[in-house]
């Protein structure tokens, strides 16, 4: 088994993960875990994707299996039904498992909002009960970001809270507003856990308002009239601008086919030059935003990706890194400044 500086490796004995940080002979490395440097055999150490494999036959074999005639029938969806990453406003939640002794059972629920627009926006946000008030909040939320809002226990869940909302686009209130209320039944509750259950899926989301984002980008380079294009034609050809891309996917193996024989400084040039070239056709396409999918690994890319947002994009925009539905935090939105 073979390997190299940065490879993610498992010790055996005890189960623990790390990363290779040096190769001190044919077969002794010098392994990182935790922040505890130290050197081991190479028959000491695997790669831990088997484990992981293995890990997760075991995880499924436990989980309650849902049939098909449990599931509720297709029904044409509804404005608040099921949604995914739509432009507009979205209520997320995630429920949270415990094993009872027979099955996972759902104990409480992650309620997120998620601002899938290009505006800054402020909320007012409230969840009532029957007898008062359960939780409530003033608060601006950025561009592309999925916002944390609270707990609640799925007993409570059970009684039908109402969340109500007032979003404001402009902060002195006087641009668009989208002002509503919401309450799931029980037995609506149940569909949509029945459903992510069966489809794999982390969390479903309700959206609560949709707004049309304009496109900035095709606006600002519409195609001129005729008599203006030759004109300007016979001074000096232009050449043609890149295509407008809103996210770029860095893991090597989308960029070089050649990544197999690469080493790590290698793969990181690479993916560091396919940024900066993603990030400057943006810049020149003024677009509005643009998601850099990163994935999570150890966070060495990450890193440098943030550095160079942080010293040399800084002008041009600012970023965002949180927990995006579609990518988890395995990804950070770039919002480019008017």
């Amino acid at each position: 088994m073979k390997f190299s500086i940065g490879d993610l490796v498992r010790v055996k004995k005890t189960g623990e993960e790390g990363t290779v940080r040096d190769i001190l002979e044919d077969d002794m490395f010098e392994v990182n875990i935790n922040g505890t440097v130290f050197p081991v055999y190479k028959d000491e150490i695997e790669h831990p994707y088997l484990h992981w494999f293995l890990q997760k036959q075991k995880v499924n074999k436990v989980k309650k299996s849902v049939l098909v005639e449990d599931l509720p029938a297709d029904k044409k969806k509804k404005k608040q039904d099921l949604v995914h990453h739509q432009p507009g406003f979205s209520l997320q939640f995630l429920p949270e498992y415990e094993h009872d002794g027979f099955e996972e059972v759902v104990t409480r629920l992650k309620v997120y909002l998620i601002n899938q627009s290009i505006y800054h926006i402020y909320i007012d946000y409230r969840c009532e009960l029957k007898i008062g008030s359960f939780f409530s909040l003033k608060t601006d939320i950025l561009p592309f970001q999925t916002f944390y809002l609270h707990d609640i226990p799925y007993s409570i869940m059970q009684e039908q809270p109402e969340f109500k909302w007032i979003i404001f686009t402009d902060k002195k209130e006087k641009g668009p507003r989208f002002e509503d209320s919401l309450r799931i039944k029980p037995k609506k509750l149940f569909e949509y856990l029945n459903r992510i259950h069966f489809l794999n899926e982390p969390t479903f989301s309700l959206q609560i308002a949709a707004v049309e984002q304009p496109d900035t980008a095709m606006e600002a380079f519409a195609e001129p009239d005729d008599t203006l294009k030759e004109e300007f034609d016979d001074i000096f050809s232009q050449p043609a601008l890149p295509a407008v891309k809103y996210e770029i996917d860095l893991h090597i193996e989308k960029l070089d086919s050649r990544h197999k024989y690469m080493d790590a400084f290698e793969k990181l040039s690479v993916q560091l030059q396919a940024f900066e070239q993603a990030m400057n056709d943006a810049i020149r396409t003024q677009q509005d935003h643009l998601t850099i999918i990163h994935g999570v690994g150890n966070g060495k890319l990450k890193q440098e990706i943030h550095k160079l947002l942080r010293v040399q994009y800084e002008a041009y925009c600012y970023f965002v890194h949180d927990y995006m539905p579609r990518y988890g935090m395995g990804a950070t939105q770039v919002i480019f400044r008017k």
